[in-house]
């Protein structure tokens, strides 16, 4: 139960201490109950418990390579392109793509399996449902004060020691819906409690020793908790969680619908569901604003369904025996065809991830699963009678809200989820064994009377308001049999007092210490790894300590992926403070450790890149470095930031494989300016750039852009010219005229517009094309049409003398009327008389001055010096153009 409060606490257990510490108290109970634990009978055939034992262990079993080409031909396809040791293909393989990462997965589904047995077991104990409704309700009760403390404090933390994302996350969990999700499936269970203690279900109640109603005041802290955490799990904005718990609702209300008649019942459950849901309302403002983006969404394409698209394409490659457990990552980096530089841990999918990494034969195992525990537990919501029933529909309500969430986001993949989710399912189960059924072994005299769950019934014979009162309608036998099993419990009591209970057989109890074996010891490993890489991480002051610990702990857990960056960086800085004489033995060291680690995690992207690395900074086998990094290239074909990674690297060294790099690299517009500049650092030539750039609006803009950063106007230019059937006349005039280009620029003046903006880019492309005579005249042209000519072809009022005016400009230059009437009296003087530097002084101090820059450029014309005129003509006409 502990566990299951840990869980979600410790940032969804997706980290290493947070499953070690979950699965601690896990294992704890199974250990401390493997003397005494018996698990009913499944009713699985023997041929179907090999059918799922080949499904789960089959993929991590060693098999000749011509065996699996057989039964995978993809896989063996895969270890030929990338051998580990870049040569050879080994004689065994596996047909999980990582065996690494199947080992842990397994060793996950085993955790989940044991809280299945123990909640299966509790759900066999008379307060067993009260235990884990008030636990799960004390950590509802966490979550909403994790998640109202982070939205008050902008995003500080109450359990976990890591942040989380501000935009996705909620709560203890990186991702909203996961965290609505759980809060869903432990709401519709509490829920069960709630409905128990006030409106028991006694037609769909069997009886059992020891089992009786009430529970008020426990109710009210359920239904407090329930509502905080829906309350906050609403907030969150989570649509995944949202679906998940209608649906839960939905199968909670058709159950009760169902299996109860009684109309105030029934009236009286929906006034409460009514009354939970309006102060729902009043935190849903960010749900129903994405709820409102639905719709917009789902226009521009989801982005969910092309990776499904793409997984099960996948399958397509792996179709009987699957990728592996848990290898969804490295297959579909390897395989995808779309978001290149992004990682896809999950499908987003638990039904097509299943397929993805099991193939057709989990599929069948899985199947075999559910329809045989599925059956059971449909049977129990549809006639069957329980000892708890209000909470074991509340379970069935939480499983559908997990089942529904799985659809559309993972739920098995998080440790949190999956626990919870397979406690729920043992509870089901738990509820769904017959009532004689015994689970922690009874005392000899103990002879439980069975309820006949085929009996007919008849709904609400047992009167709700009288809680352990038999009613007078009841049928005669329900009655003896309840007398009867009553007396059985007061017996069975003495019995208990008087003795141990009896051992199991030699077969359950090897069976129970085989299964505590097989969670205990990679626990007990895990733990030592953990160890060490807390030692690594705060206990290390120097590198080769740091080291020392990464790889112990990587030694005791190699399946753990986190630790290979920051082992490998300790180990590079102990290599460099070693003598050169030591460093060829130490490195071969290093690199003997990163085969070693591929060897169980061959298709690991990150660990090929930094072997790679390590052999280019630190081995003097520069083809093998070379091999290894175009292996990294290919093994996640679309990610560009690796070739460009190791294009920066080795272009000052070798920079024709730089340009390899380069060349071979699924270039895209948005990276296209690094991979112009290394191209250019590689070799200054544009005839290695164009054969880079794709014939697209952003591929030769970014060409043009690199060419006039790089001072070459004619590059950019012939970029520009490219576009042309792509721009409009005048953008494209304007792209020429920056290009240096204006003769080309001067071909497009018959296509543009007669709009003010395309005859002052006219004026600009006669300028630069030095047509100064025609650029004066289409200037003049233009601003005597308008309305601002009239004020600054009007002269300015001057009655001083020239002499004075210039004393009075010399006393304060600052001042634009000293300025105006000295240019003023400066250009009522002849042609030749004028003093144009003056003149050209004054205009340029005061730019904005219309009147002076006019005054300046008549001078200027009337003097013949076009080029110059024509400048300040132009200028004045984009000057003038927003007055008219």
């Amino acid at each position: 139960m502990i566990g299951l409060l840990l869980a979600p606490l410790y940032f969804g257990s997706v980290t290493a201490e947070g499953q070690v510490f979950t699965a601690v108290l896990c294992c704890t109970s199974l250990v401390l109950l493997a003397g005494r634990l018996e698990n009913p009978s499944s009713g699985l055939s023997w041929g179907w418990i090999a059918l799922i034992g080949t499904a789960l262990v089959l993929p991590i079993i060693p098999l000749p390579a011509s065996l699996v080409g057989w039964l995978s031909p993809h896989r063996l396809a895969l270890a030929k392109e990338f051998p580990v040791d870049g040569e050879t293909v080994p004689a065994l393989l596996t047909l999980t793509i990582s065996p690494a990462a199947t080992l842990a997965r397994l060793w996950n589904l085993l955790l989940a399996a044991t809280v299945f047995c123990l909640a299966r077991a509790a759900a066999r104990e008379p307060d067993g449902a009260r235990t884990l409704t008030l636990y799960l309700a004390f950590t509802l009760a966490l979550l909403a004060s994790q998640e109202i403390w982070r939205r008050a404090t902008g995003g500080s933390m109450l359990f976990p020691d890591k942040e989380i994302p501000v935009n996705r996350g909620a709560g203890t969990f990186a991702d909203r819906n996961h965290f609505a999700g759980w809060i869903a499936a432990a709401s519709l269970f509490g829920l069960g409690w709630v409905l128990r203690a006030w409106l028991p279900l006694q037609s769909a109640r069997g009886f059992r020793p020891g089992t009786h109603l009430g529970g008020r005041g426990d109710s009210i802290f359920v239904l407090v908790c329930v509502t905080c955490g829906l309350a906050v799990a609403v907030y969150s904005g989570s649509r995944g969680g949202a679906l998940a718990l209608a649906v839960g609702l939905a199968v909670w209300m058709a159950l009760l619908i169902y299996r109860s008649k009684r109309r105030s019942r029934l009236m009286l459950i929906f006034l409460i569901l009514v009354g939970l849901l309006c102060p729902l309302l009043l935190v849903s403002g960010n749900l129903l604003d994405r709820l409102a983006a639905t719709s917009t969404d789902l226009g521009r394409g989801y982005p969910k369904l092309a990776l499904w698209q793409q997984s099960l394409a996948i399958f397509t490659r792996f179709p009987f025996f699957g990728t592996g457990w848990d290898t969804f990552r490295p297959a579909f980096s390897h395989f995808k065809n779309f978001a290149g530089d992004l990682t896809f841990f999950h499908a987003e999918n638990e039904y097509i991830q299943f397929l993805v990494e099991t193939g057709l034969l989990g599929v069948v195992a899985a199947a075999a699963l559910l329809v045989h525990f599925g059956r059971r537990a449909l049977t129990l919501a549809l006639r069957d009678r329980c000892a708890e029933p209000e909470a074991a529909f509340g379970a069935i309500a939480g499983l559908a809200a997990f089942a529904t969430l799985a659809g559309v986001d993972y739920v098995t993949q998080l440790p949190s989820t999956a626990l919870l989710a397979a406690a729920l399912a043992g509870f089901v189960i738990g509820n769904a064994d017959p009532l004689s059924a015994v689970v922690l072994s009874p005392s000899a005299t103990s002879t439980a009377v069975p309820f006949a769950r085929d009996q007919t019934f008849e709904p609400d014979r047992l009167d709700p308001d009288r809680d352990a009162e038999i009613d007078p309608e009841l049928d005669s036998e329900l009655a003896t049999a309840m007398v009867t099993a009553t007396a059985t419990t007061t017996a069975t009591t003495t019995a208990s007092a008087a003795g141990p209970p009896p051992p199991l057989g030699r077969r359950r109890l090897l069976f129970n210490v085989a299964w505590s074996l097989a969670l205990g010891l990679p626990l007990l490993l895990q733990i030592v790894a953990l160890w060490h890489l807390i030692g690594a991480l705060y206990f290390s002051p120097t590198w080769e300590i740091q080291a020392r610990h990464y790889r112990s702990s990587l030694s005791w857990w190699p399946c753990a992926t986190h630790p290979h960056p920051d082992l490998l960086i300790a180990e590079k800085e102990v290599v460099l403070t070693l003598p050169s004489a030591e460093r060829p033995a130490a490195t071969a060291a290093v690199r003997d450790r990163l085969n070693r680690l591929l060897w169980l995690d061959p298709y690991n992207g990150n660990l090929r890149s930094e072997r790679a690395e390590f052999d280019l900074d630190h081995t003097a086998d520069t083809a093998r470095a070379k091999r290894e990094i175009r292996d990294a290239c290919r093994l996640n074909p679309l990610n560009e930031m690796i070739p460009l990674h190791f294009a920066r690297r080795t272009v000052t060294n070798d920079p024709s494989f730089a340009l390899e790099l380069i060349r071979n690299a699924p270039r895209t517009e948005i990276n296209l300016p690094h991979y112009l500049a290394l191209a250019w650092q590689a070799n200054p030539s544009t005839a290695d750039l164009w054969p880079l750039v794709p014939d697209t609006v952003g591929g030769l803009t970014a060409l043009a852009e690199f060419g006039l950063e790089k001072k070459l106007p004619r590059l950019a230019a012939n970029a520009w010219l490219r576009l042309t059937n792509h721009l409009t006349p005048s953008v494209l005039a304007e792209k020429l005229l920056v290009g240096q280009r204006p003769d080309l620029a001067f071909t497009l003046l018959p296509r543009l517009s007669t709009n003010r903006a395309d005859r002052l880019l006219a004026l600009r492309i006669y300028l630069a094309d030095q047509k100064y005579k025609t650029a004066i005249e289409k200037a003049e042209a233009l601003w005597l049409a308008g309305e601002a000519s009239k004020t600054f072809r009007a002269p300015y009022p001057a009655s001083l003398a020239l002499e004075t005016a210039h004393t009075d400009w010399l006393a304060d230059q600052a001042n634009p009327i000293a300025a105006r009437r000295l240019a003023e009296k400066i250009f009522q003087q002849p042609l030749a008389s004028r003093d144009l530097n003056l003149l050209r002084t004054l205009a340029g101090s005061f730019p904005r001055d219309l009147r002076l820059t006019w005054m300046h450029f008549s001078t200027l014309r009337d003097l013949e010096q076009y080029p110059e005129a024509a400048t300040n003509a132009v200028n004045l006409a984009i000057q003038a153009a927003p007055f008219d």
